[in-house]
């Protein structure tokens, strides 16, 4: 007798028969939703960053939350949509192509665009990625919002406070006091936003750039402290040219 297809998968994990009953491996369990995933991000035709989601899932950014993946269903609440659910890697991979719009509609650039994200999303601290609220759905954009300027800012702020003594100076001159700062308040937080927007766009196509968003470290502290006294001084020597960037911004907003 023929054994059927879900005798041959776990449901959970879908893990061939040999692997059940058997003490899987943290690693093997990544590897085996890894590639359920992949499967599911090239046939899907609705995704708009295919190629960067490919490369941040391969470097290893998501290995936490891609472990943590379950098989409860994410409900759909929408009558623009005709699918009534998303399978857990299904809105997995939906809310970092959506993440991934959202930043580079801020932070248009494109030569260090997958590297910056993989520092941003290893950031979360919220699990974001494995919400089982919808992210198509109107009434959960200031969650899904919150989060992602959140994972925007997170390693930008903690490089601040590493290098607030040192750099004292030029953060008085930016206006960047550590007592105004709280990432509990969004409008705070939407104020580092704008902060980080205006000194990416005034150092544009500067490698240094990656130190503003990649977690600092003790045997990189010079390195990145030399990087943002760069950054830092084009930006406030670029008033010219900040000023009219602001302007466009407006009129854009507008």
């Amino acid at each position: 007798m023929n054994k059927t297809n879900d005798s041959k998968k776990n449901s959970f994990f879908n893990i061939p028969v040999k692997f059940i009953n058997k003490k899987i491996s943290k690693k093997t369990v990544i590897k085996l939703k890894k590639r359920k995933i992949y499967k599911k991000i090239g046939a899907s035709q609705l995704i708009l960053h295919k190629g960067i989601i490919f490369q941040i899932i391969s470097d290893g950014a998501l290995d936490e939350q891609i472990y943590l993946l379950d098989n409860i269903k994410v409900e759909i609440n929408s009558s623009l949509v005709k699918k009534r659910q998303l399978t857990a890697e299904e809105q997995f991979i939906c809310i970092i192509d959506s993440f991934i719009s959202y930043f580079t509609e801020i932070f248009p650039m494109s030569s260090s665009v997958v590297t910056i994200v993989s520092q941003c999303v290893k950031s979360d601290e919220n699990n974001t990625f494995l919400s089982k609220k919808y992210y198509g759905d109107y009434q959960f954009i200031d969650y899904f919002l919150r989060n992602y300027n959140l994972m925007i800012v997170n390693n930008f702020y903690y490089n601040y406070l590493n290098l607030s003594k040192d750099l004292e100076e030029e953060f008085k001159k930016v206006d960047m006091d550590v007592e105004k700062v709280d990432l509990k308040n969004d409008d705070s937080v939407y104020n580092l936003i704008l902060l980080l927007e205006e000194i990416c766009f005034i150092n544009k196509n500067n490698f240094a750039i990656l130190s503003l968003f990649s977690k600092i470290t003790d045997d990189k502290y010079l390195l990145y402290k030399k990087q943002w006294e760069i950054l830092l001084s084009n930006y406030l020597n670029n008033e010219e040219m900040l000023c009219a960037y602001r302007k466009f911004r407006k009129k854009m907003i507008n």
